[in-house]
């Protein structure tokens, strides 16, 4: 009997134990505020380039809501590679070197399983190429030309799952970029594997009174 009663607390702490860790899985990550860092590989196309590969390092922010939330992130990837342009004279021969991206994406977390959250987001991303010099002499007209296919928008679609660790949280990510026409990247889509880590610093909402 006595045996019996030892064990009691036990069997209800052991019973309890999965629920708290669920609350405070939850407290953690609906109605929060996520600051991260990420590195991760980007692989391109150019017309002269096939699966490309560029490292890249990047910083973002999560703000969270029961199942969605606001994703934005800035990265760049870091390559050298070419690409032709043709125009009125013939085809030339470009050297472009890294790409920023300004991601702002609407994300789901359709349910979670214990302290893992698998994710998807869809939304836009901004691409600019830090540098294009041509290999070849170009006219006011093409130099223009490269100008405004050194920048881009395109929509972008993200799968990923982030495990929680209190409040801080390690994720890994896929997303994908279709071709653009008019864009020095642009003999394909462009595809990026990320992984990193998020720290919850509070809640996204302001309380007002108690």
């Amino acid at each position: 009997m006595r045996s019996i009663r030892r064990l009691l607390p036990g069997l209800v702490l052991l019973a309890l134990a999965p629920r708290v860790g669920a609350a405070q899985e939850g407290r953690l990550f609906k109605d929060s505020w996520f600051f991260g860092a990420k590195a991760g590989n980007m692989t391109y196309w150019t017309t002269t380039t096939s699966h490309g590969q560029a490292p890249l390092l990047g910083g973002e922010t999560l703000i969270t809501r029961s199942r969605g939330g606001l994703y934005l992130s800035l990265d760049q990837a870091m390559f050298t590679a070419t690409t032709r342009m043709t125009d009125e004279v013939g085809s030339h021969l470009l050297e472009i070197k890294d790409n920023r991206r300004v991601t702002a994406a609407a994300m789901i977390f359709p349910k979670a399983f214990g302290w893992i959250r698998p994710y998807g987001g869809l939304g836009f991303a901004f691409n600019f190429i830090q540098s294009v010099k041509p290999r070849t002499a170009i006219s006011p007209a093409t130099a223009k030309q490269i100008e405004e296919q050194k920048t881009r928008s395109a929509p972008i679609v993200m799968l990923g799952a982030q495990l929680q660790l209190v409040r801080f949280s390690v994720f890994g990510q896929g997303s994908y970029m279709p071709a653009q026409a008019d864009f020095l990247l642009n003999n394909n889509e462009t595809y990026f594997l990320e992984a990193g880590i998020r720290y919850n610093i509070g809640s996204s909402i302001e309380k007002i009174g108690r």
